[in-house]
């Protein structure tokens, strides 16, 4: 799969270890979560149009959209010319559990 300048560094290095963990398969399945810029303000048409690409868009604040993207869908998103960048997002912050404390651990 060819790698978009538009991604951000930790988008292109997830799609690598990706791509080395299957055997250059790459997993292309596999759903990320995005945040999109775009030149302006996204259109509904343009909202449209990345969802039929298999974007799920899920919040769109002006120029800028949160999606989950399947690997495979990665390259024609950034592919339109109305996208700027894509990058990788990441939890602002950690899920707490039910007492505000970390976590528990499934395996014990």
């Amino acid at each position: 799969m060819p790698r978009s300048r538009k991604f951000d560094a930790p988008l292109r290095s997830l799609l690598a270890r990706l791509g080395e963990e299957r055997g250059g398969r790459g997993g292309r399945d596999t759903v990320v979560d995005v945040l999109v810029r775009g030149r302006a303000d996204f259109t509904p048409e343009q909202v449209g149009e990345l969802a039929r690409h298999g974007a799920e868009v899920r919040t769109v604040a002006g120029d800028v959209l949160s999606a989950g993207v399947p690997l495979a869908a990665l390259d024609e998103l950034a592919g339109r010319d109305y996208v700027v960048s894509v990058a990788l997002a990441a939890a602002l912050f950690p899920e707490r559990g039910a007492r505000g404390g970390p976590v528990p651990d499934e395996s014990g």
